[in-house]
């Protein structure tokens, strides 16, 4: 058997959440098993996750907020930690009032939360990418067992009437569990 340095048996790679990892159990008397990649995520603490907007999902962003994540179990909830922002341009531009916030938020209603994006940052007529870290800003906001959303507040945040591109969202997050 090769040994594990041996790049031509054994090739480097980039993992995906996907790949199996080979370990050692020394909970069952030191036994070789496997776990995947994804384990080893949850088990660090955090997680990424990619979500492509579509033109119908940020013209309505107003009225129908996006679910981004998923909420977990009753005993657990989620931390965004940062975001990534990235539009590749297609014919027109959005049209929000760049004044006005597009938040990353728990709660339908409550107007705060973790990030708010401005709405100029949808604006624009050429590719665009941003990112930074997110706070919590809570104002008595409920994160305890809800989905993580993206959401415009109405009526304050006019919704844009016309644009066409997608836009992606990279999140990295933690769980927290009680």
């Amino acid at each position: 058997m090769a040994k594990i340095s041996n790049t031509t048996s054994y090739p480097n790679i980039i993992p995906t959440l996907d790949d199996y990892v080979v370990l050692t159990d020394v909970n069952d008397n030191n036994a070789t098993k496997t776990s995947k990649a994804s384990d080893f995520q949850s088990l660090f603490g955090t997680r990424t996750t990619q979500i492509t907007l579509t033109p119908s999902d940020i013209l309505n962003i107003t009225t129908n907020p996006v679910t981004l994540i998923t909420a977990p179990s009753v005993t657990e909830f989620i931390i965004p930690i940062s975001w990534a922002f990235k539009m590749v341009f297609n014919t027109v531009a959005y049209d929000f009032n760049p004044a006005e916030l597009i938040y990353m938020t728990t709660e339908v209603g409550a107007g705060n939360g973790f990030l708010g994006i401005s709405g100029g940052l949808f604006n624009s007529g050429t590719s665009t990418m941003a990112g930074g870290s997110t706070s919590y800003n809570g104002m008595g906001q409920s994160i305890l067992s809800q989905d993580l959303i993206l959401w415009g507040v109405p009526p304050a945040t006019s919704p844009a009437t016309v644009g066409d591109s997608d836009v992606q969202l990279n999140i990295q997050y933690r769980i927290v569990k009680f």
